[in-house]
């Protein structure tokens, strides 16, 4: 079994200053083939979890993850959520290119094609995890 690490960045010092210091204080990719930090995820902010509005602060946090060449994760359950993500992906990649950073967003449960296609023109990527019911 491999363990890949990714920094989850949520909770009540949420936002740009935690995932800041997760960044700083920790090396991306350090380990070898059975463990190694792999990124920033499921979250780099407080997140919408149930009704609560969208972080403001969400694009400032991906700029640093960016910056800094981490890859992140953002794990998703509502089609609102992910044209949001694709909107700061978008808005991160014109300044830094993510592309080559492997940043995906994950579960996807209701994602609609314009949607996938514009995480699809950035390099992003998806990752579906589907019940077997």
């Amino acid at each position: 079994m491999r363990v890949r690490i990714f920094f989850l960045s949520y909770g009540p010092q949420s936002g740009r200053s935690l995932t800041t210091q997760r960044v700083l204080n920790a090396f991306s990719n350090f380990g070898d083939d059975m463990v190694r930090s792999s990124g920033i995820g499921e979250f780099a902010t407080s997140w919408p979890l149930f009704g609560n509005p969208f972080p403001a602060n969400y694009g400032a946090a991906l700029n640093i993850v960016a910056q800094r060449g981490w890859a992140f994760q953002q794990h998703s359950l509502s089609l609102a959520e992910d044209q949001f993500i694709a909107s700061a992906f978008e808005t991160v990649n014109k300044t830094i290119p993510i592309a080559d950073l492997r940043w995906s967003d994950a579960h996807v449960p209701s994602i609609d094609q314009t949607t996938v296609n514009r995480l699809k023109a950035i390099g992003a990527g998806m990752r579906s995890i589907r019940s077997a019911i």
